[in-house]
């Protein structure tokens, strides 16, 4: 993933996955061997924002783990860790739930979406403004909740519906690069059948990528909130990608 250059540090994350949707989050995650550790953009951001802090960008290799530097950001407020006592609470800025999207963002992420599906010979997403409703009103329920935490919506909420979830310090992110965030995940893809169609051997690493260039998606839509300092994209898909015992194209 890109991580662009600001005056402070930013970084983006991802919702953990699961079937039927596309959920994927000092510091240290061990691995049982160094070289079958996700990259520290992938983890970094995720494990900092879990501690209410933000990723500096530092991290290291140690043997079979990552460790991740982090710091609190310039516009978080001080959080009191689990198991401390006293009365003071976080003080969550109040999230912003109108969609900031304009006719321009949303060409962005739907062109952004089908640069990925020409690449592999799938036709071409619509937009549809039934799914990016459902997709606004679960990005403003994620930033109301103090838009910290990526967490997808419910099967019965988002019934017959795909799901990507994506995270960034706000501002900091086009409208490109969110989808990109996602379309990273094309490095590890290979073609098969759904579970088994990740080189690492973990779909979950390519989770949000097959949902993008799933064939018989058809339907795209997606909507943006902000809350504590990040932006937050979530994007609905019709019918939804990520169906095992089935082909992704």
């Amino acid at each position: 993933m890109n991580i662009p250059s600001t005056g402070q540090s930013a970084g983006q994350r991802v919702g953990r996955l699961e079937t039927g949707a596309a959920l994927m989050g000092m510091l240290v995650v061990g691995g049982s061997a160094a070289a079958q550790l996700p990259s520290p953009q992938q983890v970094c951001p995720n494990l900092c924002g879990q501690r209410g802090l933000v990723w500096t960008g530092d991290w290291r290799r140690q043997g079979n783990g990552l460790s991740c530097g982090c710091q609190r950001g310039a516009d978080q407020p001080g959080i009191l860790p689990q198991g401390t006592s006293g009365s003071r609470r976080p003080q969550f800025p109040q999230p912003n739930p109108t969609n900031p999207s304009s006719n321009q963002t949303t060409a962005a992420w739907l062109q952004a979406h089908n640069q990925y599906r020409t690449a592999v010979g799938v036709p071409p997403l619509v937009w549809s403004e039934a799914l990016a409703a459902a997709a606004q009103g679960w990005a403003n329920a994620l930033a109301a909740a103090g838009g910290r935490e990526l967490r997808h919506s419910t099967r019965s909420q988002r019934s017959g519906q795909g799901e990507n979830l994506w995270m960034g310090t706000a501002g900091a992110f086009s409208a490109t690069n969110m989808v990109d965030g996602w379309g990273s995940e094309q490095r590890f893809f290979r073609v098969g059948v759904f579970p088994n169609v990740s080189t690492s051997g973990n779909w979950a690493d390519v989770g949000h990528y097959t949902q993008i260039i799933w064939r018989n998606t058809t339907q795209v839509g997606c909507g943006l909130a902000t809350g504590s300092g990040n932006d937050i994209l979530v994007c609905r898909y019709s019918p939804p990608g990520n169906v095992t015992g089935q082909p992704v194209f």
